[in-house]
């Protein structure tokens, strides 16, 4: 608890002492992992907090938020890589995002196939592939899934925007 409060004060250095303690006191805490694989993501150290989500993942294989994490994780990885700077760039940025689209498929499977958010991770994961109708029918199926949504106007919005520029 105190780790998630410096980890709210943004007083990241406190709040992974804290999570280190925690993690030798109990090492099969999901949680702990989670946590500082949270602060991994603010601090834009993407690489390595997708690696930490699946190790919260290992601990904890019900638990679908850690696959969302850790998709999120590695498609902010993968954005970050200039697939024109090199083949191996090229094929490192084409391997995050292969892996991204594995484990969020896998979220949405062992949620049943109700975890509506996935649909928003994989739109921005095909966007980001330059596959923007498979973006835009992403972006549908959530819709059809979170009707109430609160950015629904946004969300048609943009999946006008995509199918418009495939023309």
């Amino acid at each position: 608890m105190l780790a998630s409060e410096f980890i709210k004060q943004e007083r990241f250095n406190e709040a992974i002492a804290q999570l280190d303690q925690a993690r030798r006191v109990n090492p099969k805490d999901d949680r702990v992992f989670q946590a500082f694989g949270m602060i991994m993501m603010q601090q834009q150290k993407f690489a390595v907090a997708a690696r930490i989500f699946a190790e919260a993942s290992r601990l904890n294989p019900r638990d679908t938020r850690h696959l969302v994490l850790q998709g999120t994780a590695l498609i902010d990885q993968g954005m970050r890589i200039n697939g024109a700077a090199s083949p191996a760039a090229a094929d490192e940025r084409k391997y995050a995002f292969s892996q991204a689209e594995t484990v969020l498929a896998r979220a949405y499977e062992l949620s049943g196939r109700k975890l509506a958010v996935v649909h928003l991770q994989l739109a921005r994961l095909y966007e980001k592939k330059g596959e923007r109708a498979r973006a835009a029918t992403e972006l549908e199926q959530y819709l059809r899934q979170s009707p109430d949504d609160k950015k629904t106007a946004e969300i048609r919005d943009a999946i006008k925007k995509l199918r418009a520029t495939q023309d």
